[in-house]
């Protein structure tokens, strides 16, 4: 996959598709970019075509609340603000944000086969994303970790067939999608 943009929607969001269309690449680089520690190694196959020195992206928008730390970073961080759609420069000429306040975080592997993690500041500077920063986030646990309220849980493949071999548990999501499906101002799409 040479590009994709991925606007999820709030809630439950399903990832459908035949094989070998990019279910499980979209997964894995919100798992890379939002990896909890420095360990992980690229390897030429990670990059579109194997050319390395076009250097790879995986960058996302999102809230950050109080809560993850991000303004007790050792760098200054400054939002950007969320017009409904994307992340655009925050007005100058207003007293504080008129938006909603986001970040755009990224990874990038670079020429050299490295990982730097970066958060993108409006003024298209670059700040670290630290180690620290991710796992405050919570989106993927961590062994030490009991709190279960913060688990992405990412089941790719032969493991969500086997979840959904469970005939009870494959009736609800199914009763609970007509439901949704159904809804006033919802639409399902293929």
């Amino acid at each position: 996959m040479e590009s994709v943009v991925w606007r999820p929607a709030a809630g439950v969001n399903l990832i459908l598709g035949g094989g070998d269309v990019g279910k499980s690449t979209l997964l894995e680089a919100v798992w890379l970019l939002l990896y909890p520690t420095n360990g992980f190694v690229l390897s030429d196959t990670d990059y579109f075509n194997r050319i390395v020195e076009d250097e790879l992206f995986v960058e996302a928008v999102m809230s950050l609340p109080e809560s993850t730390g991000i303004h007790d970073q050792s760098w200054a961080a400054w939002p950007w603000e969320w017009d409904g759609e994307n992340a655009v420069l925050p007005d100058q000429d207003t007293d504080g944000p008129t938006r909603d306040p986001v970040y755009r975080v990224r990874v990038r592997g670079t020429a050299e086969s490295d990982l730097a993690y970066e958060v993108v500041q409006p003024d298209g500077s670059v700040a670290p994303f630290s180690t620290g920063l991710r796992r405050r986030i919570g989106l993927v646990r961590l062994a030490a970790d009991d709190r279960s309220d913060r688990d992405l849980r990412l089941i790719q493949g032969g493991a969500l067939d086997r979840l959904l071999d469970d005939r009870t548990l494959r009736s609800r999501l199914g009763r609970h999608l007509a439901r949704t499906c159904s809804a006033p101002g919802v639409h399902a799409s293929q």
